[in-house]
């Protein structure tokens, strides 16, 4: 903005100026030609102050760090009065998108002559993502307030909002299925979870097709996998719905991003045990997104996608499809979803067949219904409602995942 916006006060002076201005030529005389050469000279000194209020004034941005979602953010901002004279305040006005309102302003006090000041700004993201911070503007005036003078400054950035964590106290993560011994007693493990080879078998849904012993299988013409000895690590897999259909209608205070919480409170659960964790969700377009490792190696890769994760086409009952019959036996599922489709349960009892124990925290739409922006949801914890069919293992929440770690009691309900 290079010419001064009147403020509202500025448009009423300035209706009065002209008012005064309209009397003076209809009835000449000196009391009408004095009252408004003062409104004159008034409304052209404050334009003219405007005008230079935010020259001088130079503006740094300092380094920004990664913030969580429904925290603070800290975007610290270095402004330098360059002039040898005392500076009025200014406001520092910012599009930023992971706040409510997109827009945020901060006040910097009267500056002395060549002073630096460092503004901490800080606000609370309520939007996850990464995001490009470049324009932000100096917004000054003149004293009577009648003027604004805007100055754009070009200090790009970024800015990284991790999905909330919530520390919760215990989760299931193993698993009371059987194992198949050796003739020596000893237990035995799918392909790649021990460390020590043991031999050569047929292939069993579960195991890693970079194991197969192609030689072996040429030969015998059915497909062999390298067998090793199980080592104590366990098998966590972790499922993320991410269909569009099944979100709420509240942008930010959905199921979707409640359930994108619970998934990373549950990696960094999983990151200090000693697991072997696997991710599948739907990323861009609808494509199946894999991420298997160690639980401490691959949490940095998870929390990175559940950043960017948005909703997708395909239902969960498709990810179940596809994945479901290569799942490791004796593994523990968490099965994050928005929805209980009969065809979803149908295929989750299949899961008995492959001694896989089964944790499935289900959120509805119905519980996140859109709410003003100024009126607090109420946060309750709802147990299911009595189903027509056994379900192995259910929890149901509205609002916060913090609270469902955290009580005790539901994991008995359930």
């Amino acid at each position: 903005m290079f010419i001064p916006r009147p403020t509202l006060g500025g448009f009423l002076f300035l209706a009065a100026t002209a008012a005064a201005l309209g009397v003076a030529l209809m009835n000449v005389g000196l009391i009408t030609a004095l009252v408004a050469s003062v409104f004159c000279s008034i409304a052209f000194s404050c334009f003219l102050l405007s005008f230079f209020t935010p020259f001088g004034i130079s503006v740094v941005r300092e380094k920004t760090d990664d913030g969580v979602c429904l925290g603070t953010v800290s975007l610290p901002l270095t402004v330098t009065n360059r002039f040898p004279f005392y500076r009025q305040s200014l406001s520092v006005v910012e599009k930023l998108p992971f706040v409510a309102g997109k827009r945020a302003a901060w006040e910097i006090p009267p500056l002395g002559p060549k002073e630096v000041f460092t503004l901490r700004r800080t606000i609370t993201a309520e939007r996850r993502g990464h995001f490009h911070l470049d324009p932000l503007a100096v917004v000054g005036g003149d004293p009577c307030g009648l003027f604004l003078m805007k100055k754009t400054f070009h200090l790009p950035g970024e800015a990284t909002i991790t999905p909330k964590i919530v520390g919760p106290r215990f989760l299931p993560t193993d698993s009371t299925s059987s194992n198949s011994v050796n003739r020596e007693g000893r237990i035995l493990g799918h392909a790649g979870l021990g460390s020590d080879f043991f031999g050569v078998r047929p292939y069993r849904p579960g195991d890693e097709i970079r194991y197969v012993h192609w030689r072996l299988t040429a030969s015998k013409q059915e497909l062999m996998i390298r067998e090793f000895e199980a080592s104590t690590t366990d098998r966590i897999i972790l499922i993320l719905d991410s269909s569009a259909d099944s979100v709420g209608l509240d942008e930010t205070e959905n199921n979707f991003e409640a359930l994108i919480s619970a998934a990373a409170s549950i990696t960094d659960y999983l990151s200090s045990q000693y697991c072997y964790l696997t991710f599948i969700t739907r990323f861009r377009k609808g494509n199946i997104m894999q991420i298997s490792g160690d639980a401490a190696g691959v949490r940095v890769k998870i929390i990175e996608l559940l950043t960017e994760l948005e909703p997708s086409e395909g239902s969960l009952a498709e990810i179940l499809s596809e994945v479901l019959e290569s799942l490791p036996q004796g593994a523990v599922l968490y099965l994050l979803g928005m929805s209980d489709a009969p065809e979803i349960r149908d295929m989750l009892r299949l899961l008995e067949d492959q001694e896989i124990k089964l944790q499935w925290i289900h959120a509805p739409k119905e519980y996140f219904p859109f709410i003003e922006p100024d009126e607090p949801r109420i946060i309750t914890l709802r147990p299911p409602a009595e189903p027509q069919e056994p379900i192995p293992y259910i929890m149901t929440f509205q609002s916060n995942p913090g609270e469902l770690f955290q009580n005790e009691a539901a994991s008995e309900q359930a």
